[in-house]
């Protein structure tokens, strides 16, 4: 017998004129990963992927899935990697017009490895790939002309360049009445990384909505959960 997965039915409103437009900017990247718990990035072994990836872009994908309307600003190099990701997007019903395609810098990376205690390595190459030179071009400011939310995610605040792509749709947004969510999905490794903190603080400001998990609520409280 065999077995077949329907893709997940949209959910279109009976009022086509509830339909909200959502918009995130951030980084698009493809996921590597080592195939055997604990295994080590300091020898080669199996790996599997590229998937497509990016906490942005797997936001935008299934916000599309669900038949809402979808942009990603994003910036991805002109390879195999970002054509994977930019289709994905296509497939799922994004709006892909505002994802620039740069032929002289490569799409990001995550290479990610799963510890035998269940937590998460990774090698990254974010920062210094198309993912860092997002920025909010004619496309992206026509796009957020007609936006009614923005979303964040902590992830894509690693440079100067990421934060301004998210404070101008922020900015954009809020001007024409509409809302913010956040997912801070922070690590704490990232905190040192310059303008980030502030970064934080300036999203948490403007948040209408806001998705932490357990962990991520401490970064913004000062607290642990030893403090009663």
């Amino acid at each position: 017998m065999t077995l077949r997965i329907r893709p997940p039915a949209r959910c279109y409103p009976a009022n086509g004129e509830d339909m909200k437009k959502l918009v995130c900017a951030g980084e698009i990247l493809v996921e590597i990963m080592a195939e055997r718990i604990g295994q080590s990035f300091l020898a080669p072994g199996p790996l599997v992927g590229p998937f497509p990836s990016g906490a942005p872009a797997i936001f935008i994908d299934q916000a599309a899935r669900l038949g809402q309307p979808a942009v990603l600003i994003a910036a991805v190099g002109d390879d195999d990697f970002g054509h994977l990701n930019i289709e994905r997007l296509r497939a799922a019903g994004a709006d892909i017009s505002a994802i620039k395609v740069h032929g002289g810098a490569a799409t990001g990376t995550a290479f990610v490895t799963y510890e035998t205690d269940g937590s998460r390595h990774f090698v990254y190459n974010i920062k210094q790939s198309a993912a860092g030179l997002i920025e909010i071009g004619t496309e992206a400011r026509a796009l957020l002309a007609s936006a009614d939310h923005f979303h964040v995610m902590g992830t894509s605040l690693f440079s100067p360049e990421t934060i301004a792509a998210a404070r101008a749709g922020i900015e954009a947004v809020k001007a024409r009445g509409g809302t913010v969510s956040f997912d801070p999905n922070i690590r704490k490794e990232m905190l040192d990384l310059p303008g980030m903190r502030e970064a934080l603080h300036f999203v948490l400001s403007k948040t209408d909505l806001f998705l932490p998990s357990g962990p991520e609520l401490f970064i913004f409280a000062r607290a642990t959960d030893e403090e009663g």
